[in-house]
C-alpha cells in the first residue's frame, strides 16, 4: 500500500512539472484600486499619492473609482466592471435601500487643489485609529430619498469621509469642520463600544436617572422646575454653549428677543455653577435633548444623549476645563474616567 502511494504521488509529481512555469501562475488579480499610484507630471494625482503614501489614505475626486472595459453583450453594447464608494454603510447597518447619494464633481485642478487644503488639516490631527480608508473631495453631496433631497457639507462612515462646499473655506473653517468631524467620529466609536456604554450608563443608571422629570428624582432647583424656564429667562442652550451668554448679549441685550435679559455676567456664572451642582448629583452635565435638538432642562437625558453630550463637552472644553466645571460631581468624574481612557488611549485622541 505504501508503495502504491509513493507512485502515485511521483506520478502527480511528474505532471505538475511538465506543466511548466506559466501554467502554475495564478490568474486573480489582487490589484487594489485603493492603492493610489505616482504620477509626477500631474499635480493632483502627485499629492494624493503623497497623502497615501504618509497616511495610508486614499483621496478620490468621484465616487466611482474604477470602470474597467469586460466585453460586449448580446446585442453588442459594452459591458464594464465598476467599484464605487457607497455613502450608505455605517457602523453597523446599510440605509442604502429606497435612498441614495449622487454628487457633483470638482471641475478642475484649482478646485481640487483647495479642498485638497482639508485633508493636509484633518490628517494632521487624526491618529491612525481615527483616519477614514477614504476621503472623497465633492463640490456638493445630495442624498435623495423618494421626493426627499438633503444636502450635506460631509458625510462620515465607517468607510469614507465624504465632503463638500470645501473650495471657498478658510483654514479656520476647514479647522472647524475636521474638529467637528473628530467629534462625530469619536461618538460614533464610544456608542459602537458595547463594554464602554454598558459601563458609562450604570453610573447614573443605578439610581434610575435617565429620562425622568427632575422633580421625580428629587430635585427642586427652579431652573429645572419651572417650565421652559419662562420665569427666569435663561435659556437652556445657553448654559451649555460656550460663548452663547457673551455672543447673545453682544447682539442686543436689551431685546425682547434676548433670551438673557436682565442677566449680568455674574448672575449668568452663578446659575450656570447652580445648575453644574445639581445635574451633578446624578452625573449628568445637561438635561434633556427636545425640539429641533436644543438642549432642555425640564428632564434627565436619555442614554443617547447623554454620552452624546459627554464627549462632546470633553472635546470642546479639553480635560483641564472639563474637570475645572464639573469636577465637583463625583460622579460625573467617574463617567468621564471611563470615556477618557478609551478615548486617549484606544483612539489616541488628546483632551
Amino acid at each position: 500500500m505504501r508503495r502504491l502511494s509513493y507512485i502515485i504521488m511521483c506520478a502527480v509529481a511528474t505532471i505538475l512539472f511538465s506543466c511548466g512555469e506559466d501554467a502554475l501562475k495564478p490568474e486573480i488579480d489582487f490589484s487594489s484600486p485603493y492603492v493610489m499610484q505616482d504620477n509626477p507630471s500631474d499635480p493632483i494625482q502627485h499629492r494624493c499619492y503623497e497623502v497615501y503614501k504618509q497616511y495610508g489614505v486614499s483621496v478620490f475626486f468621484t465616487d466611482t473609482i474604477t470602470k474597467e472595459y469586460v466585453g460586449e453583450d448580446h446585442f453588442g453594447k459594452p459591458l464594464y466592471k465598476s467599484e464605487t464608494l457607497d455613502l450608505n454603510w455605517d457602523f453597523t447597518s446599510n440605509s442604502s435601500k429606497g435612498s441614495k447619494y449622487v454628487f457633483d464633481y470638482l471641475k478642475d485642478a484649482e478646485q481640487q487643489t483647495n479642498a485638497l487644503r482639508f485633508v493636509d488639516i484633518h490628517l494632521r490631527k487624526v491618529s491612525k485609529s481615527m483616519r477614514p480608508f477614504t476621503i472623497l473631495l465633492t463640490d456638493s453631496i445630495h442624498r435623495i430619498k423618494g421626493t426627499e433631497t438633503t444636502d450635506y457639507q460631509y458625510v462620515s462612515n465607517f468607510r469614507v469621509l465624504a465632503l463638500a462646499k470645501l473650495r471657498d473655506m478658510t483654514d479656520r473653517q476647514l479647522d472647524s469642520l475636521s474638529l467637528a468631524i473628530i467629534s462625530k467620529t469619536v461618538i460614533d466609536k464610544v456608542k459602537l463600544n458595547s463594554s464602554l456604554t454598558a459601563r458609562f450608563y450604570a453610573v447614573s443608571d443605578k439610581g434610575g436617572y435617565y429620562g425622568k422629570e427632575w422633580q421625580e428624582i428629587g430635585s427642586t432647583l427652579k431652573y429645572f422646575t419651572e417650565a421652559k424656564w419662562k420665569n427666569a429667562k435663561l435659556a437652556p442652550n445657553v448654559i451649555w454653549n460656550e460663548g452663547a451668554y457673551e455672543a447673545s448679549c453682544a447682539k442686543n441685550p436689551y431685546s425682547v428677543f434676548n433670551p438673557n435679559r436682565g442677566w449680568t455676567e455674574e448672575a449668568f456664572n452663578t446659575a450656570r455653577t447652580e445648575i453644574t451642582a445639581e445635574a451633578g448629583k446624578y452625573g449628568f452635565i445637561c438635561g434633556d435633548c427636545y425640539l429641533d435638538g436644543a438642549m432642555g432642562h425640564l428632564n434627565t437625558p436619555s442614554k443617547d444623549d447623554d454620552i452624546q453630550f459627554f464627549v462632546t463637552k470633553m472635546l470642546d472644553l479639553g480635560a483641564a476645563k472639563f474637570k475645572e466645571r464639573y469636577g465637583k460631581s463625583t460622579l460625573v468624574m467617574k463617567k468621564y474616567d471611563i470615556l477618557a481612557k478609551y478615548i486617549t488611549e484606544t483612539l489616541q485622541v488628546e483632551l
